[in-house]
């Protein structure tokens, strides 16, 4: 099982999960790696204040 745990924006976890998919060797579906994403952009403080 891989785990991420995101929160710099919400794509950001996507994509990286995407990019697991895409450059995984899987033949079916079965064959690709377990993923959590756990995203929780509300976690972080906001940019935008901090600028």
């Amino acid at each position: 099982m891989i785990g991420i745990i995101g929160g710099l924006g919400p794509l950001a976890g996507i994509d990286i999960v995407r990019k697991i998919i895409e450059e995984t060797n899987a033949q079916n579906d079965q064959g690709h790696l377990p993923v959590l994403l756990s995203s929780q952009p509300n976690k972080i403080p906001n940019r935008v204040d901090y600028l």
